[in-house]
């Protein structure tokens, strides 16, 4: 099990918000045989934390407390929330 921090910073004209989202992530027993597999497909070699929860290491995944969107990078539910009091100023 592991924890996930994601931090999102916006500024608009009406000013700046701050912010980090966590998440919690566990991952089955893997076998030795199942790591090179996962490594031999090239993907974890270039991820934070050396894994795509969206990719081929989602099948590891046990339990997940918090955001998928959070463990990709970007926790968007969040992000939409923030931004929406602009977009409808906008709108208006």
């Amino acid at each position: 099990t592991h924890h996930v921090h994601t931090g999102v910073s916006v500024r608009t004209p009406q000013g700046s918000v701050a912010w980090v989202e966590s998440a919690e992530v566990a991952f089955g027993v893997l076998g030795r045989a199942e790591i090179e597999v996962y490594v031999l497909t090239g993907e974890p070699l270039d991820k934070a934390g050396a894994y795509a929860i969206q990719g081929g290491a989602g099948a590891f995944v046990t339990a997940l407390a918090g955001d998928v969107d959070t463990v990709i990078g970007l926790p968007l539910r969040r992000l939409g929330g923030e931004l929406a009091p602009g977009m409808n100023e906008r709108r208006a």
